[in-house]
């Protein structure tokens, strides 16, 4: 617990500002999809899952808020529960943080917003 109310603090004072922490939030999702796809090794995504074990529930939770998450970070975060998805031994551990808990029909909501964004052509992000 003190480690990690440290490791806030650091933070906090390093990235004062809104902009420099949300560019910190999308680099870390960039870095995670990349490790997720070049890694063959599962050794280091297990080290990184021991290291920050709610790390997928908290990508599925930023789904939930629509207008304090922009959208780019949100969209970001899906494509990080993707490219678990994409790894048969992550699946379960995915399936199970998107079924569970407040999180249920969270795969309907998004499966919503994202036709709602097709349709009216409102979405200023890729999604690939």
């Amino acid at each position: 617990l003190r480690f990690s109310l440290w490791t806030r603090l650091r933070f906090a004072r390093a990235f004062s500002s809104l902009a420099a922490r949300q560019q910190y939030t999308r680099i870390r999702l960039y870095a995670f999809v990349v490790l997720v796809q070049a890694c063959g090794d599962t050794d280091d995504l297990v080290s990184f899952f021991n290291t920050e074990p709610e790390f997928i529930n908290e990508l599925v939770s930023l789904q939930s808020y629509e207008d304090a998450v922009p959208e780019k970070i949100r969209i970001l975060s899906l494509l990080s529960l993707v490219a678990l998805c994409q790894d048969r031994s992550h699946q379960p551990s995915v399936l199970a943080a998107v079924t569970s808990g407040g999180q249920r029909g969270i795969l309907s909501s998004l499966m919503q917003k994202a036709i709602d964004s097709v349709i009216s052509n409102s979405s200023k992000w890729s999604v690939v």
